[in-house]
C-alpha cells in the first residue's frame, strides 16, 4: 500500500531540492490539498503558494507565518489537541476550527522528540483514510529533515528561551539554584543584558508574529511570550549594538501600537527577575506618565518608581515649599516661571541654552530668573533648591496620575 506515494516521496527528497520546494512538490503530487508544516511553536515553516481560501487559520499563516495566538489557545482547550501533542498518528480533525473546512492533523517526530506538525486541508477533495495514511508517510519521511533543518539558530533560541524562564522562576533568594542553571546550559554569554518590556495596548493577537521576528534580528536577542507581554532579552558587548538593537525592534514594530519598557543594563544574569519587573514598571509608569511615548527606558522612570514605593498619603509632604509658591503665582498670573525653572537646571543653569529650550530671549530668561528669586526667597543658581523643585515637580506628576481611575500606589 502506498508504494506510488514512497517511490515519488524518495525521488523528490533524494532531489535537492529546497524544503519549501520540497513541501509544494508533495502538495501537487500526494495530497492534491493545501499543506503547512509548522514548528512546535507553530511557527509556519513551509506551506502551498498557489492555493487561496477562506480559513482563519491559513489565512493569518500565509500573511504573518505563523499560527495566531487565538487559534492556539481555541485549539489547546479542544481535546482534539491532546491526540496531537500525546501520539504520532495523524487524525481526521472536523471540529471547532477544523468545523467549516475539516484538516487533517500530524506530528512530525523523531526519536520521541517532536520538531513539527503537518496541516493537510480539505479543499480540492475530500480528505479520506487513504488521505491520513499518506500523512503518517510524510510525516515519517519528514521528521529527519526537519530535524536538521533546524537551524542552529533556532535551537539557540529556545535553548536560551528556555533558560531565561527557568530564571524568571527560579526564587531569586537561591542564588545557588540560580548559579547552577547557569553552569548547567554552559552558555557563552557577553557581558552585558537588558530586557525589554513589550505590549500592544489595543491588539495581542500579533505576540507570537512579533515574538518570531525580533527573533530573527540576531541570535543574541532573544523574544519570547511572558506574562501576557513579550519579553525581549539583549545580550551584548557594545552599548552602539545595544542601541542598533533596539532600533532595529522600534522599527520592525512600527505599524503596531506598541509600548517598550526598558531596564537598565546589567551584567548579573542571577539578576534577570528583578530586571523584568524594572523594565515592567518603567513601561507602566511611563505609559501614565507619558502616554504619547513609545520608548520608556528605566532611568527615566527611576525616581517616580521610587516614590511610587513611598505611601502615597506622604507624597504632598515630600513636595518642597518653593514649588508651591512658584506653580501658585502660575496659576494666578498665568507665566511659566516654574517650567522656565525646571528646564533652567535640566540645561544645566546655561542661561543661552535654556533660553533656546525656551524659546526665549536670552533678556527674558534673566527677567523670569529674577522674578523667580523674588518669589521664592532664594538663589535661583542654587543647585540644591533648583534639584528640589525639580523633584517635587515629578512627584505632583505622579501624584496627578494617582488622582485618575487608572493608578493606584497603593494596591
Amino acid at each position: 500500500m502506498l508504494e506510488k506515494e514512497k517511490i515519488a516521496l524518495f525521488d523528490m527528497v533524494t532531489a535537492d531540492l529546497s524544503f519549501s520546494s520540497l513541501i509544494e512538490n508533495i502538495q501537487k503530487k500526494i495530497f492534491d490539498n493545501p499543506i503547512m508544516i509548522t514548528n512546535t511553536y507553530f511557527k509556519v515553516i513551509a506551506m502551498s503558494t498557489d492555493t487561496d481560501f477562506n480559513d482563519d487559520v491559513w489565512n493569518y499563516a500565509k500573511k504573518y507565518h505563523c499560527c495566531s495566538k487565538e487559534s492556539i489557545l481555541s485549539f489547546r482547550e479542544d481535546s482534539a489537541s491532546k491526540r496531537l501533542f500525546s501520539q504520532n498518528k495523524s487524525f481526521l480533525y472536523k471540529t471547532n476550527l477544523g468545523k467549516n473546512i475539516p484538516r487533517i492533523l500530524g506530528r512530525i517526530a523523531k526519536n520521541n522528540v517532536v520538531y513539527g506538525y503537518i496541516i493537510i486541508f480539505e479543499i480540492n477533495h475530500k480528505l479520506e483514510d487513504i488521505d491520513i495514511q499518506k500523512s503518517n508517510l510524510v510525516c515519517k519521511v519528514l521528521s529527519p529533515l526537519l530535524a536538521s533543518k533546524t537551524t542552529n539558530d533556532s535551537i539557540y533560541n529556545s535553548r536560551r528561551e528556555y533558560f531565561y524562564l527557568n530564571l524568571l522562576h527560579i526564587n531569586e533568594n537561591n542564588k545557588l539554584e540560580i548559579e547552577n542553571e547557569i553552569l548547567q546550559f554552559q552558555w557563552d554569554f557577553k557581558s552585558y543584558f537588558q530586557v525589554l518590556s513589550i505590549i500592544c495596548p489595543t491588539d495581542k493577537s500579533h505576540y507570537i508574529y512579533l515574538s518570531n521576528e525580533i527573533n530573527k534580528i540576531a541570535q543574541d536577542v532573544t523574544s519570547f511570550i511572558y506574562a501576557d507581554q513579550i519579553l525581549t532579552v539583549l545580550n551584548f558587548n557594545d552599548e552602539n549594538i545595544k542601541n542598533t538593537y533596539i532600533k532595529q525592534i522600534q522599527q520592525l514594530l512600527i505599524d503596531f501600537p506598541v509600548k517598550i519598557g526598558i531596564s537598565r543594563t546589567f551584567y548579573d544574569l542571577s539578576e534577570l527577575k528583578v530586571y523584568f519587573h524594572q523594565a515592567l514598571r518603567a513601561r507602566e509608569l511611563g505609559v501614565l506618565i507619558h502616554k504619547n511615548e513609545i520608548l520608556y527606558p528605566f532611568y527615566q522612570y527611576e525616581y517616580y518608581d521610587m516614590i511610587a514605593h513611598y505611601p502615597s498619603k506622604e507624597w504632598p509632604s515630600l513636595i518642597c515649599n518653593e514649588y508651591h509658591l512658584l506653580k501658585t503665582y502660575d496659576t494666578v498670573n498665568h507665566t511659566q516661571l516654574l517650567q522656565t525653572c525646571i528646564t533652567y537646571f535640566l540645561t544645566g543653569s546655561k542661561v543661552s541654552k535654556a533660553a533656546q529650550e525656551l524659546g526665549i530671549h536670552r533678556n527674558t530668561l534673566l527677567y523670569r530668573l529674577s522674578t523667580i528669586e523674588e518669589i521664592i526667597h532664594k538663589n535661583s543658581s542654587d543647585v540644591k533648591v533648583l534639584d528640589l523643585i525639580y523633584h517635587s515637580h515629578l512627584i505632583d506628576q505622579l501624584m496627578q496620575v494617582r488622582d485618575s481611575s487608572i493608578y493606584d500606589p497603593d494596591s
